[in-house]
């Protein structure tokens, strides 16, 4: 196949090209630096969609890791208020009390055994 790529002079705009099957195109310069522009935009574009994709799959990410993080707050506040429960349970002067006598034998002292101390 033979080429031949012939520019007419440099004040000229339009570039002949010939190629081997015989079909000569004329090509306009302004043409060419459209085209060069267009694939410049167009690499811009395709990596500005990139940048939206991987954007979106890091915010998609992050709201799985907040949902997650939601998740194990609600998990903590229900613990949390199982503790606060269990503390009042036994911080309860009755439940005191109770344990005080099942578990170490221990009674209020009957009026007679109790003896009043003056400080003086």
């Amino acid at each position: 196949m033979r080429q031949v790529f012939n520019i007419l002079s440099n004040s000229s705009e339009i570039m002949k090209i010939t190629l081997g099957f015989g079909s000569n195109l004329n090509i306009n310069k302004n043409f060419n630096k459209k085209i060069r522009w267009g694939l410049v935009l167009g690499l811009i574009l395709f990596l500005e969609a990139l940048g939206v994709v991987c954007q979106k799959m890091h915010a998609r990410e992050l709201n799985i890791k907040y949902y997650q993080l939601i998740a194990a707050q609600e998990a903590l506040n229900t613990e949390w208020s199982q503790l606060l429960i269990e503390q009042q349970t036994w911080g309860s002067s009755v439940y005191i009390e109770q344990a005080a006598q099942d578990y170490l034998n221990m009674n209020f002292p009957k009026a007679q055994d109790v003896r009043i101390v003056d400080q003086n």
